[in-house]
């Protein structure tokens, strides 16, 4: 994975030219497909999901608008908010950070499942003005974000240490509780000048704040130090619930996959991102979707994928996963 820093330096210049759809990127075409679920099967009560509110959202937004007879699909901006209604078992399945899902198997021992991967990494920094031409030049800069602890925070740890940039004393990263308050910073008198944020929070600020102009792929970082898929967040089930209703969590699998390729696919997609409030303009939903990078990964690929991953930020930091790497009970694999 180890890359010498010149190279670094050559990569991060032409990462620099990518931008989002929202600054002029042309979106990829897309093509209409049904809205048609197979038959329900019969239930008693709702499923409760918690989501949290970046990739997984963009991935699970059809499935929110359309199968609320089934289960109830309720955002979140905090991942500890997520964790603590699985705990409490007040939430049966949640979309949450893939390191996150990992921590509460470990601390539950084994109280949980995931089932599938639900977005890929769609990190983005957000500037006023290009800041940097590489990433050498965000040294004595300071960053908003949020997700501290999060697989999102060491996608920016690795980044900044492929780079040779010590994050404790090169630069200044400022954690805030959740990225609507980094949005919320970005939109007040004294906004700060760099950003990092998923898709639709990056999305968000472009659309409001007119003197943030630039937005710089971490996702196109990441591809130029390591060739592994990076992936960002999971659907986690509680082990109990799964147990007790283990065709309600297969049907919501199905539920969620053909969200997925709904959102990918269609040409009204546009129109359900805006209604769950996750971006402000049809145009521009439709056209960063894929910027969001919404999947479903399920089955041996699932397993092979997280894997990976968990070494990854096993090997950056044990405490990123709980202190220890999970088996592969952690899974549920149709």
């Amino acid at each position: 994975m180890k890359i010498t820093h010149r190279i670094v330096a050559l990569l991060t210049a032409l990462i620099l030219v990518f931008t989002l759809a929202a600054c002029g990127k042309t979106p990829e075409p897309a093509t209409t497909t049904t809205e048609v679920y197979p038959d329900m099967l019969i239930r008693d009560k709702k499923i409760e999901v918690a989501c949290f509110k970046a990739g997984s959202a963009v991935s699970l937004t059809h499935a929110r608008a359309t199968k609320e007879d089934a289960c109830v699909i309720t955002f979140y901006n905090s991942t500890d908010e997520i964790v603590s209604l699985l705990k409490s078992g007040k939430a049966d399945i949640a979309a949450l950070p893939l390191n996150t899902a990992v921590q509460l198997w470990n601390e539950t021992k084994g109280g949980i499942k995931i089932m599938s991967i639900t977005a890929l990494n769609s990190l983005y920094f957000v500037e006023k003005g290009a800041l940097f031409n590489n990433l050498s030049d965000i040294k004595g800069k300071t960053v908003f974000t949020s997700g501290k602890g999060t697989v999102y925070d060491y996608y920016l740890l690795y980044i900044l240490k492929e780079a040779g940039i010590d994050p404790e004393t090169d630069i200044t990263v400022k954690y805030l509780d959740t990225y609507d308050e980094v949005v919320t910073a970005a939109k007040g008198e004294n906004s700060p000048e760099l950003c990092l944020l998923p898709c639709n929070y990056a999305c968000e600020i472009l659309d409001n704040v007119k003197s943030y102009d630039t937005v710089v792929s971490v996702s196109n970082m990441l591809k130029t130090m390591s060739e592994m898929t990076f992936a960002a967040e999971c659907l986690a089930v509680r082990t109990e619930y799964l147990e007790a209703h283990p065709d309600l969590v297969e049907e919501f699998l199905d539920f969620a996959d053909m969200s997925a390729t709904f959102i990918t696919s269609s040409a009204k997609a546009g129109l359900y991102l805006i209604d769950a409030k996750l971006f402000a303009d049809e145009e521009k939903a439709l056209a960063n979707v894929f910027n969001c990078n919404p999947v479903c990964i399920q089955g041996d690929e699932l397993v092979t994928l997280a894997s990976e991953n968990l070494e990854f930020l096993y090997e950056l930091d044990p405490d990123s996963v709980g202190g220890a790497l999970p088996d592969e009970n952690i899974y549920y694999v149709l």
